[in-house]
């Protein structure tokens, strides 16, 4: 469905523009322009979060009753996200043991990291290794990853919407009480239950598209309920001048209507992959998104390594000539950065996933999804 695959692909470059920007604190109507991209670019993760769980709910609701129900599932998801997160890891170990990298690493924040953990570690220990900080959202999939598909298998679907539906509240809820709380904005951006309800919403939409009698309420509801979720959030960045991720009011409301929006938006681009070929107005779009979205997840994970190994490099030099020119540098580093970690994750699609990715039929077994 390039749909999809486009909307991944969106959602990478967004992340990429928020990421490798690096200017800050310049005070010009210019700067101020650009830098809506860069400062609102962490909905990216947003979407990513709502496609895992519209995606792998619908690749496990598929696949209910088969042989090998759960075997077949964890492994296929092990071979297509560990080998390129562990040769991460295992170069950062290398080049620590080495004395490439001098920094200091406590044995629980490794053990986190080993075993996608990352996200509370970086709350309890506050210690983040540099070029680690969006593996965050990797801990929040895979500890998703980890415990969905235990109820999928066990319950029956209209139990399992039923629990999508309470997971949006409690986490909805959870969001304010740590508002409520006076908590430090990281607890809301990056734990678990504060997250997971973007999860929860693709999870529902995957599962309502399955259900006969809620099917066509569902794509009868999506009109108005993307303009209601896309005014409301309008109103909230004019509220809030801009969409700050730790606003208090973006964190606590935001987050579940970008998730909504993007649920709709999803939703579209899956039944139009199914209805209709790509427009040729938007071919040329769709396929440099689509492109973007084949390498994302290889995109995401080099890319803040790339830009701290340049910043290293560099950074003297490139915040001298940001002092006199912030937009046009920026714009030349995000450019570049996002060039060369288009370039390395190519060459891990090689080298590293594909390869992996070629065993998913011999040991998970060929699956035969209806249409």
């Amino acid at each position: 469905m390039p749909g999809l695959d486009a909307l991944r692909g969106l959602a990478i470059v967004l992340v990429l523009f928020h990421n490798l920007s690096f200017a800050e604190n310049v005070h010009s109507r210019l700067f101020k322009l650009w830098n809506v991209l860069p400062e609102s670019g962490w909905i990216g993760v947003q979407i990513f979060f709502v496609l895992s769980g519209f995606l792998i709910t619908g690749i496990l609701v598929d696949d209910r009753g088969r042989p090998r129900f759960y075997g077949r599932f964890y492994i296929r998801r092990a071979l297509r996200i560990f080998p390129l997160y562990y040769a991460l890891l295992l170069v950062y170990v290398v080049l620590y043991a080495s004395r490439v990298l001098q920094f200091r690493i406590a044995p629980l924040t490794a053990i986190a990291y080993a075993t996608y953990l990352q996200n509370w570690s970086s709350l309890f220990l506050h210690e983040l290794p540099p070029g680690f900080g969006p593996l965050w959202s990797l801990a929040v999939e895979e500890q998703f990853y980890l415990l969905w598909p235990l109820l999928i298998g066990k319950v029956s679907l209209r139990v399992s919407a039923i629990a999508c539906v309470a997971i949006i509240v409690a986490s909805f809820l959870g969001r304010m009480g740590m508002h409520l709380a006076n908590m430090p904005p990281g607890w809301l951006y990056v734990s678990t239950p504060a997250r997971v309800d973007a999860l929860a919403i693709g999870a529902l939409l995957a599962l309502l598209l399955r259900s006969p009698t809620w099917r066509p309420r569902l794509i009868g509801a999506l009109p108005w309920v993307g303009a209601v979720s896309a005014l409301a959030l309008g109103a909230l960045a004019l509220s809030t001048h801009g969409l700050n991720r730790v606003n208090p009011w973006m964190q606590v409301y935001g987050y579940t209507l970008l998730a909504v929006l993007a649920g709709v938006v999803t939703v579209r681009a899956a039944l139009a992959g199914l209805r209709a070929p790509v427009r040729p107005r938007t071919r040329i779009l769709t396929r440099i998104l689509t492109f973007f979205g084949k390498y994302s997840y290889g995109i995401y994970v080099v890319h803040m390594p790339i830009k701290i190994a340049a910043m290293a490099l560099l950074g003297a030099a490139l915040r001298r000539q940001s002092t006199l020119h912030p937009v046009p540098v920026d714009v030349l580093f995000v450019a570049a950065g996002t060039a060369a970690s288009v370039a390395l994750a190519l060459v891990s699609w090689r080298l590293i996933e594909r390869p992996f990715l070629s065993l998913k039929d011999r040991f998970a077994g060929t699956v035969t999804r209806p249409a």
